[in-house]
């Protein structure tokens, strides 16, 4: 897993990287002493993403349902599933701002103050999991193979990233339709008071459920006024800062 894992980031990086020296908004540097919490989340948060999805799928396996394949053509089933997955993602990121304690896990990462690719990997384990498990489960009740499941995770674990790209670019029709860079970092101001552009990748769930924000501009300034410890076994901990 090891190599894998250094195989995944270098390829985000070769990705990411070059499309955010095209066009970067911010000056963001990439090697800085502070940005060492990203990496390490990048590099290590992976493996207890891992541990806890097979733990905690070990565990209530036997308590769910048996798949029940849907007999319809295999469009429709993929449309559906996704459909589900991004209502449950939409659900679950908006239990995380709601619920205090989910919310002590997902600060860790909204305590980025400054918005790149390898800013989108800073998450708690336990929040990846936890939205990982939620947009998993209606592919496998729908009777999806793994393989199936796990391109879907793999698909938007890349627009997540992308969404939280220093990239200068706007598309203004899209943004009540699938979300962009523009939309979710609209989602990370430290002026948003009210949990705001919470969809994954389908931003018009956003309009269907009033929680869109058009806004003008890009924000001033990221974060949050949590007192998140900055070092990586800090956040893992869910220590505060001193």
């Amino acid at each position: 897993m090891v190599a894998r894992t250094l195989l995944d980031l270098v390829l985000v990086c070769l990705l990411f990287v070059p499309l955010e020296r095209l066009r970067p908004r911010r000056d963001v540097a990439l090697f800085a002493r502070q940005r060492l919490t990203d990496w390490l989340h990048a590099l290590l948060t992976p493996w207890l993403v891992a541990g806890l999805v097979v733990g905690g799928t070990a565990l209530v396996r036997p308590f769910l349902p048996a798949p029940a394949p849907l007999h319809a053509p295999w469009l429709i089933r993929v449309a559906l599933a996704f459909l589900l997955a991004e209502l449950a993602a939409y659900g679950v990121h908006h239990a995380m701002h709601r619920v205090p304690l989910l919310w002590r896990f997902h600060a860790v990462h909204h305590s980025a103050e400054d918005l790149d690719f390898l800013a989108g990997m800073r998450r708690h384990p336990f929040d990846t999991a936890l939205s990982t498990a939620a947009t998993a489960l209606p592919g496998f009740l729908l009777g999806f193979p793994l393989e199936g499941i796990a391109f879907y995770g793999l698909a938007t674990k890349l627009w997540t990233i992308f969404i939280h790209a220093n990239i200068d670019v706007r598309v203004k029709w899209m943004e009540r339709i699938v979300t962009t860079p523009f939309f979710h970092h609209g989602h990370h101001s430290r002026d948003e008071v009210a949990p705001r552009n919470l969809a994954n990748v389908l931003a018009i769930l956003d309009v269907v459920f009033r929680t869109h924000r058009a806004r003008a501009d890009w924000p001033d300034a990221y974060g949050t006024d949590e007192p998140i410890a900055r070092s990586w076994l800090g956040q893992i901990l869910l220590r505060h800062s001193t």
